[in-house]
């Protein structure tokens, strides 16, 4: 979604997981000279930039990827083994760390991407539940919904933490 306000370009992402993070984070970093306000949004306040996948409290919950291939700039392969070294974090390039450690570091890259970003460029914090325009798409979407995502097998239930 693109809009202007105050000859700014507003530009609105749904959802702060991962991939809004990052969405965010490379329009801060590229403005340029063009003045841009990004608007992220976010179901719950406590999970920005961490999403669902991230925003995860437990320390048993480990990230699928070893660490040195979990950087949030291709170019920089290295940044999340320096971002971890410098919050004193024993992690090692095989290492599978805890989703709440990664979280904390797609926190502090989109902090980093906001105090960088060019004059008149800067980030807007949403947290709403975004709701369908008319009744009609929301009945769509949750049938839609029920024929892509069956129920759970009431088999074995997932380890929880707490």
């Amino acid at each position: 979604m693109f809009g202007q306000e105050n000859n700014a370009y507003t530009v609105a992402i749904v959802g702060s997981g991962f991939s809004g993070t990052l969405v965010a984070t490379q329009l801060l970093l590229n403005a340029g000279v063009q003045r841009l306000r990004v608007v992220l949004f976010e179901r719950a306040a406590s999970r920005f930039a961490r999403g669902l996948a991230y925003g995860t409290r437990c320390f048993a919950h480990l990230l699928n990827v070893p660490a040195e291939k979990m950087s949030a700039f291709i170019e920089d392969q290295q940044h999340f083994l320096r971002w971890a070294e410098r919050h004193a974090l024993n992690v090692q390039e095989d290492s599978f760390v805890p989703r709440l450690v990664y979280g904390a570091y797609l926190s502090d890259v989109l902090d980093e991407a906001e105090v960088n970003a060019p004059d008149g460029s800067y980030l807007v914090l949403h947290w709403t539940r975004l709701r369908p325009a008319t009744h009609e798409r929301s009945i769509d979407q949750t049938s839609a919904r029920a024929r892509l995502h069956p129920p759970r097998s009431t088999g074995t239930r997932p380890r929880h933490c707490g």
